[in-house]
């Protein structure tokens, strides 16, 4: 990981296999994603997917979860986090269920990025509107 496009992308694909599988939903939004930020553009698909892979590799040889965060935190500008906090939480309910292990997951990347709780409440909140809402009813 030798840039802050490759240690948003690495967080991305955390979060989605945090819950234990890599949903295709969450996948999509990720390769979605890559096209779409100007600043992940630069990240091609067969890096993308080497990042993925060195990740799955981190777990395997069960890397602490910390320390990959740690490593991930070192490499994003500070400027950039909240955006970075924001990406993964969307990829969270791309599935349409926030897990449990999502939610304590992105507990632990918002105290590490330094990221205050009225930041953290309007970016759920945010993700509940788009997500969760129930159609109104006539």
């Amino acid at each position: 990981m030798k840039t802050f496009e490759e240690g948003i992308l690495k967080l991305l694909y955390m979060t989605a296999g945090v819950d234990g599988t890599f949903h295709p939903h969450e996948l999509d939004s990720i390769k979605l994603k890559i096209v779409t930020y100007p600043w992940l553009r630069t990240v091609t698909g067969n890096r993308a997917n080497e990042i993925k892979q060195e990740l799955m590799e981190n777990i395997h040889n069960k890397k602490p979860q910390l320390e990959i965060l740690a490593e991930i935190d070192n490499i994003i500008p500070d400027e950039l986090k909240v955006t970075a906090y924001a990406l993964a939480l969307e990829i969270c309910a791309k599935d349409d269920v926030m897990h449990k292990n999502e939610i304590v997951f992105m507990k632990k990347v918002a105290k590490l990025f330094n990221i205050d709780n009225e930041t953290q409440d309007a970016l759920k909140k945010s993700v509940d509107v788009r997500y969760f809402a129930s159609p109104l009813k006539d």
